[in-house]
């Protein structure tokens, strides 16, 4: 669509059905620099208006056919008033003519009869002049708030608008930014609305200090969201007397990158413990602590002999494995299982009296815990000191227990299930056990171990085994679950498998119990 050049010569086009009138407003507007075109009628200006766009257009109300209210209405609708300036030119001067030329689009309007010295100066100096400054300066306007929009749309913050109560007055979300709400359901509510309490006041302490003082004012905070925690930055700046802008911006990746390089100045990459750097650290808090308190410290070293040779002779992924055999071998793994056991279900207890619906908690016991002696009355021990209900407990079992059927553990494993406990096989295929060994068990429930999901849909052989056991576990009647989703292909191999639950990083990475308690209130798991 041709569009007005400001750097030549102004160009009008007169619309008029009177030959005279014409004349006059030609020789009227030539004498002040206009390079002047002539149309008789509306048909006539549309024609040529598909091939020029003036810089005015002066045009008369009362034509034959379509009338200049009418021509004025269609050219509105190409061109806005900051496009093509037009002056309506009218024999009619009651208020009623007045206001429709402006309703169908007009920028200003002259009255006949014309004073034709005072219109060339009005079209040169003021009226016609002031029009194409005026409509260049909402040209320029429209194109900075274009601009604008366009530098909106680059950045990756996400800017709200908010008055001095905390009500969002105006959003716009940046480039990849996910807020998870269309404009539609935050414009107009309250900050407490849409953000946990504790955020939406960190939010609303700003406001004010931030209008007060007329300072940018930073805030840091977290947020659940479905795919795990995300971290933020919020920066609030006054706008006007009484309202403020608020930039957001994702910073979870950097908090990643920061927690990941703390990491490794602080914790062995190998067993993923605190390193010497840590441990003279937290050393010397502890004693300058000690020194201002009067206090003493006692220092516990413990040593496992000959670990160095393990890994100088067998490699340190064998090292990596004498970490979870000297727990099971020293019988450690039996306390420690109790534990998980114990704070799981607590922690499960918990969150129904705060209101949350929440599913059963699976928790993964060894092969020593299930073949101790106590095991099955430390399990209903744990289900009657916490108030748990017995069929929201759910206890992964490992495929080297299947190999040993001793009855008394069945029977025993059987009692608790009659209770409601549920069972399932962590790691299913990875053993040595026929799968069919699961019949004698009170199992439930398969669980595909992530080495075989890694590979889908990929590889045949991890796609043939996983089929395979969905197609067992079905035919034994047992609930299918697969670990370590990670992509949406993965997912989508495993649906049309028929498995029945998925979970991995695709949902959600490991979260504290405070992040997963807010999930289970808002209702998203």
């Amino acid at each position: 669509m041709p569009t007005p050049q400001p750097s030549r010569q102004a160009t009008a086009l007169i619309v008029d059905d009177d030959h005279v009138m014409r004349l006059l407003e030609y020789e009227t507007l030539s004498q002040f620099d206009f390079a002047v075109h002539e149309a008789n009628d509306a048909h006539a200006a549309l024609d040529l208006l598909s091939t020029l766009v003036p810089d005015l257009l002066l045009l008369d109300v009362d034509m034959p056919g379509m009338n200049g209210f009418e021509l004025c209405r269609r050219v509105r609708q190409r061109w806005d008033m900051t496009r093509l300036p037009i002056i309506m030119v009218t024999g009619m001067d009651d208020l009623e003519s007045i206001n429709e030329a402006y309703q169908s689009g007009a920028n200003d309007f002259v009255s006949k009869p014309i004073n034709w010295p005072i219109l060339g100066h009005r079209a040169r100096y003021d009226r016609a002049r002031y029009v194409l400054r005026s409509a260049q300066a909402v040209r320029e306007l429209h194109e900075l708030k274009e601009k604008q929009a366009a530098i909106v749309q680059a950045i990756p913050d996400t800017i709200f608008l908010t008055d001095r109560r905390g009500t969002y007055l105006d959003f716009k979300a940046g480039f990849g930014a996910t807020p998870g709400l269309a404009p539609g359901a935050i414009v107009d509510r309250h900050v407490a609305e849409i953000l946990p309490g504790e955020v939406a006041e960190l939010v609303l302490r700003a406001i004010e200090p931030t209008l007060q003082e007329g300072r940018i004012e930073s805030l840091v905070y977290k947020l659940p969201l479905a795919d795990g925690t995300h971290h933020y930055e919020a920066r609030l700046a006054p706008s006007g007397a009484d309202k403020v802008v608020i930039v957001v911006r994702d910073i979870t990746l950097q908090k990643l990158n920061e927690d990941r390089v703390r990491r490794l100045a602080y914790f062995d990459t190998l067993t993923g413990m605190p390193n010497r750097q840590s441990f003279l650290e937290r050393l010397d808090d502890e004693l300058l602590r000690a020194r201002r308190q009067g206090r003493v410290v006692a220092l516990l070293f413990l040593d496992l002999d000959g670990f160095k040779r393990v890994n100088d002779t067998l490699g340190h992924s064998a090292g990596d494995q004498l970490l979870q055999a000297v727990a099971e071998d020293s019988g450690l793994i039996v306390p420690l299982g109790e534990w998980v056991m114990r704070t799981a279900c607590r922690q499960l207890v918990e969150w129904l009296e705060r209101g949350a619906v929440v599913p059963r908690v699976a928790v993964n016991v060894s092969a020593t815990q299930v073949r101790g002696a106590d095991f099955i009355g430390t399990v209903a021990s744990v289900i009657d000191e916490t108030g748990i209900g017995a069929d929201q407990l759910e206890l992964e079992l490992t495929e080297s227990i299947l190999m040993d059927p001793d009855m008394r553990r069945i029977e025993g494993l059987s009692r608790l299930r009659a209770r409601g406990v549920h069972f399932s096989i962590d790691d299913s295929g990875t053993g040595y056990s026929p799968l069919s060994y699961v019949k004698r068990f009170p199992i439930s429930m398969l669980k595909i171990d992530q080495s075989f999901v890694r590979g889908l849909p990929d590889s045949a052989n991890d796609a043939g085994i996983t089929t395979a056991i969905i197609a067992m576990a079905r035919s034994l009647g047992l609930e299918v679950i697969a670990e370590g989703v990670e992509n949406a292909c993965q997912a989508d191999f495993l649906r049309r498998a028929q498995c029945d639950k998925l979970q991995g990083y695709l949902f959600s990475r490991p979260l504290q119990a405070a992040e997963v308690e807010q999930l289970l209130l808002q209702g998203r798991l």
